[in-house]
């Protein structure tokens, strides 16, 4: 069954792209590169980026051209929620030949143009860095506001005019389900306690992994009307989630612990505007191998019901049903190479842990600190625009450029202090230490019990929601619902499993 994924496959719209309309006010070109020198310019090996844990990650920042890196780079920021402007020189301006310089005048086939130039220079790197770090939990795409800065040259023996995108510009916007952005700061901080406090057991990376996604199955529900089902919030905080959930609260839990995990998009369905999304994880052979959580639970709000069908499976199994998306719509991703093979447990290597020893040494220093307080602007709706034209022999250049009228109101002036910061150097030792070795048997079925058509074990109210969703089509059976033996699945074996049931309570 193919799982609602509408979040990452919602298309910013070119009405949201036309400047000067559905943009919450844009700043100059001049602003917007003073803005870029201090907040864009981000070391990806960030140590607050859980996902960047070691060499060993796969990081889909890592894959984008120079355009969509610093897109990506710019969206790091909003790890820390924010619906301020965003502001993103691009390294290499795009240049389209349209028929007018004002976005509100173009023919429709010359937005749609535009539209993609801008999607095609912003869209991967914004699904990546929300790929990478889940803890953006709370970005709406579907409602974030996107603008350009751009100039405009007419040939006039063309008559066309090539419009130069040099800037694009993002209004962040927050989940309709958090009232205010202090109630998202709120579940930015349930979450992190959510990810600081989750227990996992094993000394493997396969028990580990095993406890992850059993914790996480135990924990939250398939359920498409509760309040956080595309974040990880639904999958870790507050029960109740859809694919997305699922996959990206395993992935928070093993960025913490280190183990490399990246998410997968897939089964896409553009009609229905549908998707499904699962993850990869690195074990220690170096190989790569699937993991889907989603499909995994089969209980509802009532049960509690998970296999291991979809766990650590390679591509000869998830290929019957699994089909990773590199390309959708304006997005390219690129996937690690999973294995042909599933994991075999047999050959579980224990983890090495490390106890640190630190040595701290503090001295003083001196350092002047200059704090300004930003004014408030005020944008008119109406660009201002300066035209210069140039001659030759052949041709007349118009070059126009549209900047909005912006107006300052006074503010505080701005004020220098002196503080005096510790400077601290620190001396680590390192002291390795490896817990006791277990043996691990990997999950068998339990004995055949007449009625458990779900076959975890045993017969419970499990199984006959398990048939009714079957009879009903709302489920993809893995196991055979015909509990009275006829060949025949229908409403006289759910009648049948209930009779049973009802015999032993």
């Amino acid at each position: 069954m193919k799982k609602l994924f509408s979040t990452l496959l919602s298309v910013l719209t070119s009405a949201a792209l036309a400047a000067g309309a559905a943009v919450p006010s844009m700043t100059s070109a001049a602003d917007s590169q003073e803005t870029l020198s201090e907040s864009a310019v981000i070391n990806i090996s960030s140590p607050d980026f859980l996902a960047n844990y070691s060499a060993d990650s796969h990081i889909y920042g890592s894959y984008l051209d120079e355009n969509n890196l610093e897109v990506y780079k710019a969206f790091m920021n909003l790890l820390n929620p924010t619906t301020e402007m965003i502001s993103v020189k691009l390294p290499e301006p795009v240049t389209i030949s349209v028929s007018s310089r004002s976005t509100s005048n173009m023919t429709d086939a010359d937005k749609q143009t535009y539209e993609a130039a801008v999607m095609t220079a912003c869209r991967t790197g914004i699904d990546s860095a929300l790929f990478d770090m889940p803890e953006i939990f709370w970005l709406d795409l579907a409602n974030m506001g996107v603008g350009t800065q751009s100039s405009t040259s007419r040939n006039w023996r063309t008559g066309k005019y090539d419009m130069t995108i040099q800037y694009i510009e993002f209004l962040p916007a927050y989940y309709e389900e958090y009232d205010s952005l202090d109630m998202v700061m709120e579940y930015k901080q349930k979450l992190a306690d959510a990810v600081e406090e989750f227990t996992v057991q094993g000394d493997t990376r396969y028990e580990q992994l095993l406890s992850i996604h059993d914790t996480i199955s135990n924990f939250t529900y398939y359920d498409m009307d509760s309040k956080f089902i595309s974040s990880p919030v639904g999958s870790l905080v507050e029960p109740g989630a859809v694919c997305e959930g699922y996959a990206e609260g395993f992935k928070l839990i093993c960025d913490k612990l280190g183990i490399p995990c990246v998410l997968v998009v897939g089964n896409i369905n553009d009609e229905d505007n549908e998707a499904h999304m699962w993850d990869y994880v690195k074990m220690e052979d170096g190989k790569w191998y699937a993991v889907d959580v989603t499909w995994d639970d089969r209980d509802g709000k009532y049960g509690v019901d998970y296999v291991h069908t979809y766990f650590l499976k390679g591509s000869a199994t998830m290929s019957s049903d699994h089909f990773p998306a590199a390309e959708y719509g304006f997005t390219k991703l690129t996937y690690p190479e999973l294995s042909a093979e599933d994991y075999d447990p047999s050959k579980a290597e224990i983890v090495t842990t490390t106890t640190t020893t630190t040595t701290v040494t503090t001295t003083t220093s001196t350092t002047t600190i200059q704090t300004t307080t930003t004014p408030v602007i005020h944008i008119d709706p109406d660009p201002f625009t300066t035209t210069t034209t140039t001659s030759d022999a052949g041709s007349t250049t118009s070059a126009t450029t549209t900047t909005q009228i912006i107006h300052i109101d006074p503010e505080p002036t701005t004020t220098a202090t002196t503080t005096t910061v510790p400077v601290t150097s620190t001396t680590t030792e390192i002291i390795p230490t490896t817990p006791v070795p277990t043996t691990t048997t990997p999950p068998v079925d339990p004995d055949p019990v007449e009625g458990d058509v779900n076959c975890d074990g045993k017969l419970s109210i499990a199984d006959v929601v398990y048939c009714a969703g079957t009879v009903l089509g709302n489920i993809k059976p893995e196991h055979s619902c015909d509990a009275d033996g006829d060949g025949i699945v229908n409403g006289f074996d759910i009648t049948f499993i209930r009779e049973l049931l009802l015999a032993i309570l």
